[in-house]
């Protein structure tokens, strides 16, 4: 392979990057889908990307965990999931959640629990419908113990 195709992908991805923060995993995949690179050169562009900080795992966890709490509400549990299947290390992980809001996320635990219990009066379906969002049982229990409806 060229040189100058192996900058091209590298510049390509250097843009994608930086749209929005992405997972060494992410670039890992769209990189696979690239022919006419080698596993080494592919490697060399992702290399390359951390070292120029348009890759950084930790900036990453930090702003998925962000979006997922403040736009999606979603809970804990389906979080990690979601930092897991991209293939995130443990302690990254770990450190992204404990940067979570409390006050913000029973908040968000609140307001979904207020919101389906205006559409169900079955609270089996409250709780089916808060751990699919990814809530701790014991979370929910205590949010419906709390809650007026």
């Amino acid at each position: 392979m060229t040189d100058s195709r192996k900058n091209q992908v590298l510049s390509r991805m250097q843009r994608y990057c930086s749209l929005e923060d992405r997972s060494v995993q992410k670039i890992r995949e769209k990189l696979m889908r690239t022919e006419g690179l080698t596993a080494a050169e592919k490697e060399a562009i992702i290399s390359s990307l951390v070292e120029d900080d348009f890759l950084n795992e930790k900036r990453f966890v930090e702003s998925f965990v962000r979006s997922k709490v403040n736009q999606k509400r979603w809970g804990i549990r389906k979080i990690r999931e979601g930092l897991y299947r991209h293939r995130i290390p443990p302690d990254l992980i770990n450190d992204g959640l404990a940067q979570i809001d409390a006050e913000k996320y029973l908040g968000n635990l609140t307001y979904l629990l207020s919101a389906k219990q205006k559409t169900s009066q079955d609270p089996a379906a409250w709780i089916r419908y808060l751990v699919q969002k990814g809530y701790e049982y014991e979370d929910i229990l205590e949010a419906i113990e709390g809650s007026p409806g």
